[in-house]
Order: structure tokens, then C-alpha cells, then sequence
């Protein structure tokens, strides 16, 4: 009997991930490296990259997009729920979408200041609150918050 190695110990075959903001940046980086950890992917973003979102499928990963933008009341759940009724199961969440938005707190108006928190606050608890019903029924799931 052999030990396993420590990347043996990290792989996700058979397992359903979520990442928002998963087309460019440090969601597709993690989207790359779940995909070689052998996940289902299922990436959301506002609008599909298909010169990244390519590149996984020409890595032979295997991945959904779902279109969305997290910032609206409803979308997160929507989204969560997207993929529940596809694969039937949701094994790993990272909330990574965000924006930042930069500026002096005396002219900060307050519509940027909700954007900014519906995004960076909001869409992370909804997703959350959606996905954890379906991750304790399959007895355990992971969230990663960005």
C-alpha cells in the first residue's frame, strides 16, 4: 500500500464547484486549478470570457458558465440554484466576484457606496445562504470568501 502524496490529498474528482467571478483573474487561476484537481466547473461572471473560459476547455476541463450579474437582488440565490438543479449537488462555493472602487469617503455618493457593498457584501451572503442547505444535505461542503 502506497501513501498518498500531498496532491493526492487535494483532488476533487467527483466534486461540484462554484466560483463567481470565475472568467479572469484570481477566480480563473482558481478555476484552472480546480479543473486540474479534477472538479466540475461552474464559473459565473456578467459576461462569459471565452478566450479564457477556451483555454479551460482546451485543458479538457469540464465547465458550465452561468451568466449573472451578483450585484442584483436574487442572482446569487439564482445562480446557486443554477447549478444545483445541473449537477445536482454543490461541493465547494468561492464567492470571489468583486469590485473596487476607490475615491475620498467625504465624496463618496451613496449609490457607489451600495454597488460597492451589494457586490463585495450582499451577493456573498445570498450565495451563501443558498448554497449551505444543499452542502449540509450532502452531508458537508467547503465556502472559500474572498
Amino acid at each position: 500500500m502506497s501513501n498518498p502524496t500531498i496532491l493526492d490529498r487535494f483532488r476533487l474528482d467527483g466534486k461540484v464547484a462554484l466560483i463567481t467571478g470565475g472568467t479572469r483573474g484570481i477566480g480563473l487561476a482558481i478555476a484552472r486549478a480546480f479543473g486540474e484537481a479534477g472538479a466540475k466547473l461552474y464559473l459565473s461572471a456578467r459576461t462569459e470570457n471565452w478566450e479564457d473560459d477556451g483555454a479551460l476547455l482546451k485543458a479538457g476541463f469540464d465547465i458550465t458558465f452561468i451568466a449573472g450579474d451578483l450585484s442584483q437582488p436574487g442572482e446569487p440565490a439564482r445562480i446557486v440554484n443554477a447549478v444545483l438543479e445541473d449537477a445536482g449537488r454543490l461541493d465547494v462555493l468561492v464567492n470571489n466576484a468583486g469590485v473596487a472602487i476607490h475615491g475620498d469617503t467625504p465624496d463618496f455618493a451613496e449609490e457607489t457606496w451600495r454597488r460597492l457593498m451589494s457586490l463585495n457584501v450582499d451577493a456573498v451572503f445570498w450565495a451563501c445562504k443558498a448554497a449551505i442547505p444543499a452542502m449540509v444535505k450532502n452531508g458537508g461542503g467547503t465556502i472559500v470568501n474572498m
